[in-house]
């Protein structure tokens, strides 16, 4: 307890990350693959946002080929721009193009140029590629187009998740009876996804040692066995978590310089592990717990005194389960 209890007031403080470098090996082919592409393009460019505008969800339907829509997104857009990780031209879409925002005029005679090459003017035909084919929706007067964003910095780093708040703020803040805009794409969903599951975690968490309590309180007919139990297993997570902390946020072990033992840039830990870890660690000292109770059971049931009981069913099952620990940290270690 005198070592458990200071690493275990640690657990709170554990910092997690959705960004994909954690969840890979260091010189994996995906990641090495994934690190070149970001380097020649740009991590942005790997999982651009897109501001997808819709002119159907007002009492009337609005087209977002007239001057009133190219006029909001221009203003979503110079907010949005106003972010640090996305300038002007980090925007790419019917309204917004090259770095400059592209008038209602200059878009209509974009469509009458046509993105074949008859059509001299570079940017036109490409406006009008992107307006046939790519981002507009379909229809003769389209109902919702929308506009690539991609950003200067990975979307799944801290800077990233950081542009994606502060972007959702500024998009819940416009005002329009006639169009509505919405952020898709680049760490959109996971990002959602794992606030939900943290948001459930808890209760997940609770659930789960109830049900161990009551059985384990049915099958030793005890109260005390299954709350030795669901305290010595909640320990342990707790330990495993603060120790989490104190390697790869605190960077107690980098001095040995393995990177299985080192913080890292990030000095964060990947979302998913507490997540599995919590099932796999309960699992197991669960298992093993109830493995070496039995046994204590069973000689206590013989007529051993309590403590040659646990003496003797110690001595049993020690060996047992140390091996079975040692082959379970050789497999996922």
């Amino acid at each position: 307890m005198g070592l458990i209890v200071p690493v275990a007031v640690y657990f709170p403080q554990t910092t997690n990350s959705i960004s994909f470098d954690l969840l890979l090996p260091d010189n994996s082919p995906t990641q090495v693959t994934f690190q070149t592409l970001g380097e020649i393009f740009g991590f942005g460019m790997l999982s651009p946002y897109y501001l997808v505008f819709d002119g159907s969800k007002g009492a009337t339907q609005s087209p977002m080929d007239t001057a009133d829509a190219f006029q909001f997104m221009h203003d979503t857009v110079n907010q949005i721009a106003q972010l640090e990780a996305t300038p002007l031209e980090n925007f790419a879409g019917i309204a917004v193009l090259e770095g400059a925002m592209i008038p209602y005029v200059e878009y209509e005679l974009a469509l009458l140029c046509g993105p074949s090459e008859h059509c001299h003017r570079e940017i036109l035909r490409t406006q009008a590629y992107l307006a046939e084919h790519k981002f507009n929706s379909p229809g003769d007067r389209p109902l919702g187009t929308k506009i690539a964003a991609s950003l200067d910095v990975d979307v799944f780093s801290p800077a990233g998740v950081e542009w994606l708040l502060e972007a959702r703020e500024i998009l819940g803040n416009l005002t329009s009876e006639k169009y509505e805009v919405v952020l898709v794409g680049g760490s959109c969903i996971l990002y959602d996804v794992v606030q939900d599951v943290f948001a459930a975690f808890p209760l997940m968490i609770s659930i789960t040692m109830l049900v161990v309590f009551v059985l384990m309180g049915a099958f030793f007919q005890s109260i005390i066995a299954p709350l030795r139990s669901v305290i010595t297993i909640g320990l342990t997570e707790a330990f495993v978590f603060g120790f989490s902390v104190l390697v790869y946020q605190h960077g107690i072990l980098d001095w040995t310089g393995l990177r299985c033992l080192s913080s890292g840039a990030s000095a964060e830990i990947s979302w998913l592990a507490p997540v599995m870890a919590f099932s796999v660690i309960l699992g197991l000292g669960l298992d093993y717990d109830v493995f070496l109770i039995s046994r204590i059971f069973e000689y206590r049931e013989k007529g051993y005194n309590d403590n040659s009981a646990v003496l003797i069913g110690l001595y049993k099952t020690g060996g047992i389960i140390t091996a079975a620990g040692i082959i379970m940290t050789l497999a996922f270690g």
